[in-house]
């Protein structure tokens, strides 16, 4: 069953959108859900589940949305480096 948002009335008045479902798409899965402050982020993002096999798509973290893996920085020459 793909996940839809259903929307959830906050205590301040504004509507989040919250998006549950069962990883993996059976009953044996554990549930996980994710909050939106726009009803079209979550429907796109109901599409993007679905897509991934009912699982957390690719590069998502939960509670900040898509992210880039970060390379690290080059090591920094010491004194030593330079000065050789």
């Amino acid at each position: 069953m793909s996940p839809k948002p259903l929307a959830r009335q906050r205590a301040d008045g504004g509507v989040t959108y919250q998006v549950k479902s069962r990883l993996g798409g059976t009953r044996a899965g554990a549930w996980a859900s994710e909050s939106f402050t726009s009803e079209r982020a979550a429907q796109r993002f109901c599409l993007d589940v679905e897509d991934a096999g009912m699982q957390w798509p690719d590069g998502w973290v939960k509670g900040q949305g898509y992210v880039q893996a970060v390379e690290p920085a080059a090591p920094v020459p010491t004194f030593a480096d330079v000065a050789a």
